[in-house]
């Protein structure tokens, strides 16, 4: 099992739009990879996220984050205020 972890930070202004589209669009796209396993998403309504993604193994978990990284760009890229910081490890 491989986990990535990943912070973000974002015009809080935009919290609610942010959480909605990660918690429904995001996740869902995830969740049809192989080697999905979980995705949990924490938003504090003050300008900073963190998600959770848990994956099979690396290569999965890589995918994802190519993923991310274009869905990111593509839906959120507007309201973020510094590029995601990814921590990831076998788990």
């Amino acid at each position: 099992m491989f986990a990535i972890i990943r912070h973000y930070t974002y015009d809080p202004a935009h919290h609610e739009v942010i959480d909605t589209k990660v918690r429904g669009e995001f996740r869902d796209l995830l969740s049809t990879m192989d080697g999905f396993h979980e995705y949990y998403w924490l938003e504090t309504g003050h300008g900073e996220g963190a998600s959770v993604g848990i994956w099979e193994d690396k290569a999965s978990a890589d995918l994802s984050t190519e993923i991310a990284r274009a869905w990111v760009q593509e839906n959120l890229g507007a309201y973020l205020t510094a590029p995601p910081e990814i921590m990831e490890g076998g788990i």
